[in-house]
């Protein structure tokens, strides 16, 4: 695996990526996209990306530091649209999402499931890391999910 296309919604699941870079690192990570749609219906543009903005810096850099190429797509519009041309336009291996915290509305996730191209990494909402494994709240990096 040598290119992640990873979607970030939220600053809290920016930072539980950068908690499992270094198990993304070992894995031969090569080049990152990281992705954030943006909902012009939900009128808070500005204080989405506010809020968002410092996390997604964050995110790359510690990418960087590890010698990972990383960028930045900020895209307006249908965010699983633009995921599956981002995915293509990069050859992206694996697209890492999180899964969506409301479970009674599943439906733009199986879109993506089916659509896209290569594997899915669905991320479950708010889960925890524990990188020493003990205890119920312990988790691991999910395997992808193979269509």
């Amino acid at each position: 695996m040598n290119t992640l296309l990873v979607s970030i919604d939220t600053a809290p699941f920016a930072g539980r990526i950068r908690e499992w870079l270094p198990d993304l690192v070992r894995t031969g990570l090569r080049r990152v996209t990281l992705f954030h749609g943006i909902d012009e219906e939900r009128g808070r543009i500005g204080e989405e990306l506010e809020c968002l903005r410092p996390e997604l810096d964050r995110l790359a850099v510690a990418l960087s530091s590890q010698a990972v190429e990383t960028d930045i797509a900020l895209k307006r519009g249908d965010a699983i649209e633009w995921m599956l041309a981002l995915a293509t336009s990069r050859r992206a291996d694996l697209l890492v999402v999180e899964a969506p915290a409301d479970a009674a509305s599943p439906g733009r996730l199986i879109e993506l499931l089916r659509e896209s191209s290569c594997p899915v990494l669905v991320f479950p909402a708010h889960a925890p890391y524990n990188p020493s494994g003990e205890g119920a709240s312990a988790a691991v990096l999910p395997e992808p999910l193979h269509q």
